[in-house]
């Protein structure tokens, strides 16, 4: 009788150790998450995205720029996703990537006119799938 109260004894000592240890380990972890994914990166390794939270000297502040293509794109564009990259750091240019809906080439095309007009914006390219099927299309330019 006393072995059995005995084993249940060690049993509960052995899970409740395995717990805390538990306990422990996801505390660890989600101050670890905290930390590391609300910092600001001091630098961008190469092809990476920039994250919009970082400012740097070569492009106009992303506030300002972003506000910019939106408001040269014509009435009935619709950009689901805008993206800037680098491609190394001897480079100085950034390219960008544009992903949207038109609903037609007429409007794609003066989206593409009154990109060329901004003075910065350079290299501007639409694949051909984009011209055939204009209502989902894609764009790039570097900056």
């Amino acid at each position: 009788m006393k072995n059995s109260s005995l084993e249940k004894e060690k049993k509960r000592i052995i899970l409740s150790i395995f717990l805390l240890f538990l306990l422990i380990a996801f505390l660890s972890f989600a101050l670890l998450f905290a930390r590391g994914k609300f910092e600001k990166k001091e630098y961008i390794p190469d092809n990476q995205e920039i994250k919009f939270t970082k400012k740097t000297e070569n492009i106009p502040s992303n506030e300002d720029f972003i506000k910019r293509i939106y408001e040269i794109a014509p009435e009935g564009i619709i950009i689901n996703d805008f993206s800037i990259s680098k491609s190394n750091f001897e480079d100085e240019n950034f390219s960008f990537s544009i992903y949207g809906f038109s609903p037609d080439t007429e409007t794609l095309f003066l989206f593409l006119n009154n990109l060329r007009k901004e003075e910065r914006i350079k290299d501007i390219y639409i694949p051909p799938s984009s011209w055939i099927n204009s209502e989902s299309f894609s764009l790039f330019f570097k900056l």
